[in-house]
């Protein structure tokens, strides 16, 4: 998403308020923002982004895919070991630190409900399924929300098809300035869950996947295969 709304409003980013500021993404530059991606703790009410307050989008995605999106960004392999390894790692408890209303949650759970729970610490709620899915349309939708008008529809339609994995793959060595770019696929976490994976990731997270909208059925793990 930011790599796509970089270029829309023909903006840099910054994957970090730390990094470099990366300009290769957008084919003209001139607007007035500059987008920055961050993985953000809501409790942290000190942090540069929350109290700069910009315009902030909260982006979530199925935790399941986000399991199998950390395995492979980790570089591990997707064997039954390491899919174990990641839910575990995302079950750890919530640091010291927590405010007391995340005292007894697993530390993923506590991450996304800080926001979630709080509507006040962002502008816009956005998820990886609805880009997948309304595509353009979304893309339309966020950038109304930020400046108040679309793009053009044949601008808009160019930006989505420019940053298409199958297109990105063809940029050569930019495309691995920001190295955290591969494919996504919605609901790519079918393809290597087993049930007792499942069983695992519902004992962990069920609750925060009933509330976001992610399932209806808690035994839903029972579909998957041995």
């Amino acid at each position: 998403m930011h790599r796509l709304l970089a270029d829309a409003l023909s903006s840099p980013l910054q994957t970090w308020r730390t990094n470099q500021v990366i300009t290769e993404f957008s084919e003209a530059l001139g607007g007035e923002h500059l987008i920055r991606k961050a993985h953000v703790e809501g409790w942290n009410e000190d942090c540069e982004i929350i109290n700069e307050r910009g315009f902030v989008i909260f982006l979530q995605r199925d935790p399941r895919d986000v399991t199998i999106s950390q395995m492979f960004y980790r570089r591990l392999k997707p064997t039954d070991d390491n899919i174990t390894l990641t839910i575990w790692s995302n079950r750890r408890p919530a640091p010291e630190r927590v405010p007391d209303e995340y005292k007894d949650m697993n530390i993923y759970e506590a991450w996304i409900r800080s926001y979630a729970r709080h509507p006040e610490r962002y502008d816009l709620e956005a998820r990886y399924e609805w880009l997948k899915e309304r595509e353009v349309d979304e893309l339309q939708r966020i950038l109304v929300a930020i400046r108040g008008r679309k793009l053009h529809p044949n601008i808009a339609r160019h930006k989505w098809a420019r940053h298409s994995f199958a297109n990105v793959k063809k940029w050569g060595p930019k495309a691995h300035t920001e190295h955290s770019m591969r494919r996504g696929i919605a609901g790519d976490w079918r393809n290597y869950f087993k049930r007792h994976h499942g069983k695992l990731f519902a004992e962990g997270f069920n609750e925060l996947m009933l509330e976001l909208g992610y399932i209806e059925d808690p035994e839903w793990w029972r579909s998957l295969p041995e």
